[in-house]
């Protein structure tokens, strides 16, 4: 699965061990989902995760950086003719259209509704669900013993 994550799920997951943001994390750096970026992305997330004005510890964030530089595609966006309220956020939505993949981002306000931006419980949620085996997923639907496909329905006027 290719996703593009904002630079807001990368802080987020770096402050906060415990989260959807981390576990995102854990996810890219096991290789278990594909993460996709381009150079403009890289530059933001250097600066972000780099400027110490955020209580990030700095190894963490170049173990970071560094697993995005050998873990990840390095890729070229196609420019959209979008306006964005934020033009920093257009980026990640050109990057997330050119490899038809996801788009996380904890402000999914900024970006246009579009099936594609998730936000980072969402994208778990979806993770959650694609780890479940066959029997936990008919489990998880809701069974009516009383159900009967060769019955008529009844409806009423």
């Amino acid at each position: 699965m290719r996703i593009v994550l904002d630079t807001n799920v990368l802080v987020s997951g770096l402050l906060t061990p415990g989260g959807n943001c981390a576990q995102i994390l854990a996810h890219f750096k096991e290789s278990q989902i594909l993460l996709a970026y381009d150079m403009r992305m890289y530059s933001e997330y250097r600066r972000v995760l780099l400027q110490g004005r955020l209580p990030i510890k700095r190894e963490s964030a170049e173990t970071v950086l560094d697993s995005i530089v050998r873990l990840a595609d390095c890729v070229m966006a196609t420019p959209l003719p979008v306006k964005f309220v934020h033009q920093d956020d257009k980026v990640f939505f050109e990057v997330s259209q050119t490899v038809q993949g996801l788009l996380v981002t904890g402000n999914k306000r900024h970006y246009p509704e579009n099936l594609w931006v998730l936000t980072p419980g969402d994208f778990m949620s979806l993770i959650q669900r694609l780890e479940m085996s066959d029997e936990e997923i008919e489990a998880d639907i809701p069974n009516d013993k009383d159900y009967d496909p060769n019955e008529e329905a009844i409806v009423e006027d």
